[in-house]
């Protein structure tokens, strides 16, 4: 999957489980990046537990479905470091809770603010400060490098790449040991990681080496089609399909991204399937290079 999927999710659903502390600052002016994006994001989770009926009110509470909306503004520099402002809205998809759930009188986050060091400000619709923590930010250089380089590969950010660096990316993988695989029709699979078919040499330092991703791509249009993370018995942990669309300038843009994961509960062992549709509208980059 790629890493603005992960950024999404992260950000969008981040845990705020902080103490308050309300103050009446307000978010900094973001200052133009080498690219610049701006979109409207909703994101649709759909849990499911597997033995629902024999679940635990927390259980159920915890598996309740919701969707989420925000408009956002990405400003990516040249030294990778990227800004961050998502204010939300009102979801298109509304969903019916079956559930009876506890009130909750807190006061609910309105706009998010990252800055270029990872400090997130959390607002709420007074634009008062409700409290801020770090959340994790990767670096986009390579982003930046690629796109000094093509300006037109401007949404690889976003899944969208050109065929001539969709080439590049499998010669790099090939190079660090991935198995690049022909599949017919344009069609080409990676699989990265420290699985079973992995790389024989490759050393497992924490968890997440221990997961192995394939990832599909459309090696005509340049664009990213699927990804999936599997455990090391070779079981699925996270699957990811990306839907395109044509812009106004006739251009691929993302448009949807369908996920399912399979997780379980760390303290009741309860286990449990999340469907997250992420839909993208009003995508917009602007390249601002001397």
């Amino acid at each position: 999957m790629t890493f603005f999927a992960y950024a999404i999710l992260t950000l969008i659903v981040s845990a705020c489980q902080k103490e308050f502390e309300v103050d009446n600052s307000h978010a900094e002016a973001q200052r133009s990046g080498i690219v610049d994006l701006s979109f409207e994001v909703e994101t649709l989770t759909l849990p499911t537990l597997q033995n629902a009926e024999d679940a635990t009110t927390q259980e159920k509470i915890q598996s309740i479905a919701f969707s989420e909306r925000s408009k956002v503004q990405v400003n990516i520099y040249e030294d990778g470091t990227s800004a961050w402002r998502m204010e939300k809205q009102k979801p298109i998809h509304d969903l019916t809770v079956h559930h009876q759930t506890p009130p909750n009188n807190r006061p609910k986050v309105l706009t998010t603010s990252i800055d270029r060091t990872g400090m997130g400000s959390f607002y709420d619709h007074n634009d008062s400060l409700l409290f801020k923590h770090k959340v994790p930010v990767s670096s986009f250089i390579e982003v930046v490098t690629n796109v000094k380089e093509n300006p037109n590969v401007i949404f690889s950010v976003m899944g969208v790449k050109t065929a001539d660096n969709v080439k590049l990316l499998l010669a790099n993988a090939k190079a660090k040991g991935s198995i690049v695989s022909e599949l017919g029709s344009n069609l080409v699979s990676v699989r990265s990681g420290n699985g079973k078919n992995a790389v024989a040499n490759a050393r497992q330092t924490n968890e997440s080496d221990s997961l192995t991703t394939v990832d599909i791509f459309n090696t005509s249009l340049g664009i990213l089609i699927g990804s999936t993370l599997y455990d090391q018995q070779e079981e699925i942990v996270c699957q990811a399909f990306y839907k395109y669309r044509l812009n106004m300038d006739n251009r691929l843009v993302p448009e949807t991204i369908y996920m399912q994961s399979w997780d379980k509960d760390p303290v009741t062992g309860a286990k449990r399937k999340v469907e997250t549709n992420i839909y993208f509208e009003n995508v917009v980059a602007t390249v601002n290079i001397n």
